[in-house]
């Protein structure tokens, strides 16, 4: 069975067509602006950044499609991209 976080990761990776989308698992339980750089784990090449920084805090900030928001949980994040995926 994956990782909540893992599975979270490859589902946005799957919504945005991303193939070379990588789930990485970190060593470490705090992400940092130098930690956290490799591609992969929210990291969308030519769509923008998702970020899982708990269950109830899920910053997505993509440009293709457009999404920008904080959202409370992985479910509302993943409703959002499908919407604008859709209308894409």
């Amino acid at each position: 069975m994956k990782h909540i976080e893992e599975q979270f990761y490859n589902d946005v990776a799957e919504l945005l067509d991303c193939i070379d989308h990588t789930y990485i698992k970190r060593p470490y339980s705090i992400k940092t602006r130098w930690n956290n750089r490799d591609s992969g784990n929210g990291r969308y090449p030519g769509n923008g950044i998702v970020r899982r920084y708990s269950a109830n805090m899920i910053h997505v900030q993509l440009h293709n499609p457009v999404v920008v928001g904080i959202f409370d949980n992985s479910e509302s994040a993943i409703a959002a991209i499908k919407l604008a995926v859709a209308f894409k």
